[in-house]
């Protein structure tokens, strides 16, 4: 039987490491991708290096300000100029 529960646990620590290496890797990625859509010369994004990556953390603004933060770097990447000619819901296949 112990031997059962340290073998659980070890499952659940490597289970929560791989979780938490995905998430930050999530975020590093997420603040690298506002990063280079300024570097674009990019104008008009609504939301800061800090404040894309932080709306996760806030509970009622992270059902929706948190999309729009990634819906802003999408855009960018359709059309770096001008965002605001790209619709959210644009998918060309090309």
């Amino acid at each position: 039987m112990a031997s059962n529960d340290i073998r659980q646990a070890v499952v659940a620590f490597l289970a929560l490491a791989v979780w938490a290496s995905t998430l930050l890797s999530f975020f590093v990625w997420l603040n690298q991708a506002n990063k280079l859509a300024r570097a674009a010369g990019t104008q008009g994004l609504r939301f800061s290096l800090g404040w894309t990556v932080g709306y996760f953390f806030i509970p009622v603004l992270n059902l929706w300000k948190r999309y729009q933060a990634v819906a802003d770097i999408w855009k960018v990447s359709k059309n770096p100029v001008d965002i605001g000619a790209v619709a959210t819901g644009d998918v060309v296949l090309a």
